[in-house]
Parts: C-alpha cells; structure tokens; sequence
C-alpha cells in the first residue's frame, strides 16, 4: 500500500502541477513570454529563476495535495477552541494559499511573490 502510495505521488503530483503551469503560462502570456525567453541550459543557473518562480506560483495556487489530515499529539488550543490530544485535524493548502490574511491578492498568479 505505501509503495502504491509513493508511486502515485511521484507521477500524479508532478503531472498536476505541469498541467496548471501550462494553463496558466497560457492564460499570462507575460510570464510565458518570460519563461520562453529565459536560457534553461545547465550553464545558466539564472535562467531557471523564471521556471522557479512560475512553478512556486503554481504550486501556491494549485496545490499537489489540496488537504491532508494530521492528529493532535497532545491537547491545544487552535482559534481558542480546545483541541484533545488525539483529534484528527484537515488541513487545506489550497485555502490557506488563498487566504488574505497571508497573501496579497491571493487569487492572483503572480510568480514574482517568489
């Protein structure tokens, strides 16, 4: 079952993430100009500063794993709300990266932030 799990993840994830860059670059044609102009030879580490960012910025919005779960470890206090040791917690990547209290104009694709 782990293997199964391992294997997925490395082929679903970074196909996902390939995908909404490409939807994205499509939908800013400055960022796909940007990446299209830089020099991605393996002399050039500068050059892959564009591909980072774009990829940063598309991991940020589209996440490879939207929510997860983890379990309290000992009691705490999450919001003000009390929360026994033991209890299953979600967490979502995709709404926190979209929060405003943690990014400027969250919804926007900007590959700068990074």
């Amino acid at each position: 079952e782990e293997v199964r799990s391992l294997l997925f993840a490395g082929t679903e994830s970074p196909a996902n993430t390939l995908c909404w860059s490409l939807k994205l670059l499509g939908e800013h044609p400055r960022w796909r100009g940007a990446l299209s102009s830089s020099d991605l030879s393996e002399d050039n580490v500068e050059g892959f500063d564009v591909l980072s960012k774009v990829l940063c910025e598309t991991m940020r919005l589209y996440p490879a794993g939207w929510a997860f779960e983890r379990h309290t470890s000992e009691d705490a206090t999450l919001g003000g709300e009390p929360i026994a040791k033991g209890t299953r917690i979600f967490v979502s990547p995709y709404l926190l990266h979209r929060n405003q209290k943690f990014w400027r104009n969250p919804e926007d694709f900007d590959p700068q932030r990074f």
